[in-house]
């Protein structure tokens, strides 16, 4: 006769999270950090299950997908890990039914609308650049739902760094902090995806982050603020490419609604890869225009990452007898 097994529903939850808090970039690329910040963010259940139960318990929310960063003679289009997670996300909350807004800054703007029609969902593209106080006030108290992927915070100084300390340009869209400080203040849901201490969402734990990552405490830079980001977030998920924790997100959504099309496949993000990096994206972890990877990360190895995700769903929904 088979027997029943009871099994905790949160374990493929736990399963996802092993995997994409699993670092694996190139030995002398920053690194050592990830499930330290993981351990110190999360409370008693997988972070991913706490912010799925939330947004699937929404209705016709409307959604703030945030994202990217232009770094004059670096980044002239931005850099892969983060607006791919962000509309990879976005589109599965699409699929859902809330309203999905892709925000970067303007010269993104390309960038944003290639994701959005390869994915082929509905959302529009808002840009961030030079917004004016009042737009931050308007966007708060419009959006249900505010999502920041591996988008750079400000330090205790007020600086925006990179994550091997040098400091940002104070134009753009860095701003953006006071927009997720409003939304977290006015009890929206917020939720902040990184990997280095320096984005938007790692204030939640920015004591830990000053402790433990490099250059968190002191970037080296004239400001002496460390990178570590004084802006917290309602639900922080520490993953060892942004990418892989939006790409994790969407998974949850999936599982916790029971429906595989929120997720998408290796073969897609490949795609998704090589579409941003035509655009100019460049590799964060290289900037090395002719990488075709995720923070250092090639292509095959972050495909399989994806596709991992794929079998960790497909497992769960799966079973056989098993009689002694």
């Amino acid at each position: 006769m088979a027997k029943n097994v009871a099994v905790d529903p949160r374990s493929p939850y736990e399963n996802i999270e092993r995997l994409v808090t699993t670092e694996m970039r190139p030995h002398n690329m920053v690194q050592g950090h990830i499930r330290p910040l993981y351990e110190f963010a999360r409370g008693e259940n997988p972070i991913t299950y706490d912010i799925s139960q939330e947004i699937l318990g929404m209705k016709n929310a409307k959604v703030a997908m945030l994202t990217g960063i232009i770094v004059d003679g670096y980044l002239p289009a931005g850099e892969v890990d983060g607006p791919i997670g962000a509309a990879v996300l976005g589109r599965a909350m699409s699929l859902l039914g809330h309203e999905v807004d892709i925000m970067m800054e303007g010269d993104m703007g390309d960038v944003a609308n290639r994701l959005i029609d390869t994915l082929g969902f509905e959302a529009n593209f808002v840009h961030t650049t030079d917004r004016s106080p009042q737009d931050l006030m308007t966007w708060a108290d419009h959006y249900d739902v505010a999502v920041t992927v591996e988008k750079i915070g400000r330090n205790s100084k007020g600086i925006r760094h990179s994550v091997m300390g040098s400091p940002l340009a104070q134009s753009g869209d860095d701003y953006i902090d006071d927009f997720i400080v409003a939304m977290t203040e006015k009890g929206k849901l917020t939720i902040g995806i990184g990997d280095g201490g320096n984005e938007i969402g790692f204030g939640k734990i920015y004591d830990k982050v000053q402790e433990i990552v490099l250059f968190g405490a002191d970037c080296g830079c004239p400001c002496g603020g460390g990178i570590a980001t004084t802006t917290a977030t309602k639900h922080l998920f520490s993953a060892a490419v942004s990418n892989f924790g939006a790409y994790a997100v969407a998974a949850a959504l999936a599982l916790g609604s029971n429906n595989r099309e929120l997720m998408v496949d290796g073969s897609t993000v490949k795609t998704l890869i090589e579409g941003t990096v035509a655009l100019g994206c460049l590799d964060g972890g290289t900037v090395d225009p002719s990488f075709i990877g995720d923070d250092g990360i090639p292509i095959d190895a972050v495909m399989r990452v994806v596709d991992q995700l794929g079998s960790i769903y497909d497992q769960w929904n799966n079973s056989f007898d098993r009689h002694f």
